[in-house]
């Protein structure tokens, strides 16, 4: 049964039934009400940052997320990248880059942490920690295909195209579907004048993408 009060359970449901409509302005009011009975509701303010940021409110968005770490760390790491993510947004690397620090120092071998650090330092042009963060996620996760193609592509811009080819040989062994590897390693094929080997991986990308 609903409750009858306004209680901050009853005000995270109805929110939740405003954004699935798409109504989130409306949704907006139901947590700030909620919120007024129970300030540190972490499910409400969570609620309220992705709804911040869906409305553009990014101020509101990076305050939000910025108190559910006060509350929750080292234990919300989601935290952490949503306000990253929104400072990143913004264009603001470097305000970013900190953020991410703040996780790592808190948890060394978050998997997030490294790899969305990686992905900011490579955006900032910074490739050498890029590589450093990619390849430290993949110590912690050794099987995830999404950063050892972003550690490829790191190497293919540092020029080491040969270490790209035999990472992406390795993702290949692990996954033949991997489209978006086995795209990479064609181009490369290519650029080495390696035409029939090219030819190869553009036929199964060719049945991959059919």
């Amino acid at each position: 049964a609903l409750e009858t009060g306004p209680a901050p359970t009853l005000r995270r449901r109805l929110a939740q039934l405003y954004i699935k409509s798409g109504r989130l302005e409306e949704a907006g009011k139901q947590i700030e009400l909620g919120l007024q009975a129970d300030p540190n509701d972490v499910s409400l303010l969570q609620l309220q940052g992705g709804v911040a940021a869906a409305l553009k409110d990014l101020p509101t968005a990076a305050a939000t997320y910025r108190k559910i770490i006060k509350l929750q760390a080292p234990d919300n790491e989601e935290s952490y990248i949503m306000l990253a993510s929104l400072y990143a947004q913004e264009g603001k690397l470097e305000e970013s880059r900190a953020v991410l620090q703040e996780l790592l120092a808190e948890k060394p071998n978050s998997v997030f942490g490294h790899y969305y650090l990686g992905r900011i330092s490579e955006v900032a042009g910074k490739l050498d920690e890029a590589k450093e963060h990619y390849r430290h996620a993949l110590k912690i996760n050794s099987d995830a295909d999404v950063i050892q193609l972003d550690l490829a592509r790191v190497l293919i811009r540092q020029e080491r195209e040969g270490e790209a080819k035999e990472l992406l040989k390795e993702i290949l062994r692990g996954n033949k579907n991997n489209a978006s590897a086995r795209r990479l390693l064609a181009q490369l094929l290519l650029k080495e004048n390696k035409l029939s080997e090219a030819q190869e991986q553009f036929e199964a990308l060719d049945q991959l993408e059919s």
